[in-house]
């Protein structure tokens, strides 16, 4: 049965809007962004989606958990699209907000946000290369007491009116769920599991040129690859590292067949100019075949090569 995609984003963005005219309190008006920003995420309308976001960042105090989700969302988006330098600055603003309600105010119990914020805060490091920092930060959530307060249990004094904008929300998601296997991060996982393949077919001195073709075809398909030519579209900022790393990798497997290899010569070139890591070349994240202090990560949350 054929799917229109376009129609079905048309219908979920209708059941949200309809969901703002339910809108009462502060939690409330940031939660119905927040669900907008799925959508405009899935279409690749980064712009959309960050503007959403930012909106609940206008948000008062009581609605502090709600602008820490955001916060969450917003240093994601801003790490799939390189913008490193924004996204730790968001960070930093979030972490500002809580120290200043807990000190200023005296507000207390938040116990839970300051866990998240400094998942929030780790990551950021962990992608700016600053691992000891990162880890720092991650050590620290883990230690962090869980908090039973309303900002983590709001499900459990819904009122009707809520109940209704709760479902009202995952209505407006359940209606963009028609990816499945088309996923674009399924792309991400099969650059993986062609990685796997090709690691295994060098330790035991074999070969498994098909499977890992096939994957990496796969996956350069539902990541949305710009042409070869030089004349086509550029790839967008986002997942462009994986893109290089999956054409990279399929470059290899087209460069050792001889009728092949002027294909995977174009390949190779695409995958070096679109790559973009500070901290790794992509002969070097392609190089797996010796231990090494500096050794590729795909971190799919992201889509990004760590």
């Amino acid at each position: 049965m054929h799917v229109n995609v376009d129609e079905l984003y048309g219908q979920a963005l209708l059941v949200l809007e309809q969901c703002l005219a339910l809108q009462r309190d502060d939690n409330s008006k940031g939660t119905g962004p927040t669900c907008h920003v799925y959508l405009y995420y899935m279409k690749g309308n980064f712009s959309e989606a960050i503007e959403k976001l930012q909106k609940v960042e206008d948000l008062n105090i009581s609605s502090v958990g709600v602008r820490v989700a955001a916060t969450e969302a917003l240093v994601g988006l801003h790490l799939e699209l390189g913008q490193d330098d924004i996204a730790s600055t968001v960070a930093d603003v979030c972490r500002h907000l809580i120290d200043t309600i807990e000190i200023e105010i005296g507000v207390g119990g938040f116990e839970v946000l300051d866990a998240r914020i400094k998942a929030i805060e780790g990551i950021v490091k962990l992608v700016r290369g600053n691992i000891k920092k990162a880890e720092a930060f991650f050590q620290g959530a883990q230690e962090d007491k869980c908090c039973t307060g309303g900002f983590t249990s709001i499900a459990c004094n819904m009122v009707s009116e809520e109940i209704l904008l709760a479902a009202t929300c995952a209505l407006g998601q359940l209606e963009v769920r028609t990816w499945g296997s088309h996923h674009p991060k399924v792309g991400i996982v099969l650059t993986c599991i062609a990685f796997l393949f090709r690691h295994k077919a060098m330790r035991e001195h074999s070969s498994s040129l098909l499977i890992q073709e096939g994957l990496y075809r796969r996956a350069i398909d539902l990541l949305s690859a710009p042409p070869l030519d030089p004349g086509g579209v550029e790839a967008k900022a986002h997942r462009r590292d994986i893109l290089a790393l999956a054409r990279g990798g399929y470059a290899e497997t087209l460069c050792i067949q001889q009728n092949r290899k002027a294909e995977g010569e174009k390949m190779k070139s695409w995958a070096e100019s679109n790559w973009r890591n500070p901290r790794l070349t992509l002969a070097e994240a392609l190089d797996i075949s010796e231990p090494s202090s500096e050794v590729p990560v795909i971190d799919a949350r992201v889509s990004r090569v760590l």
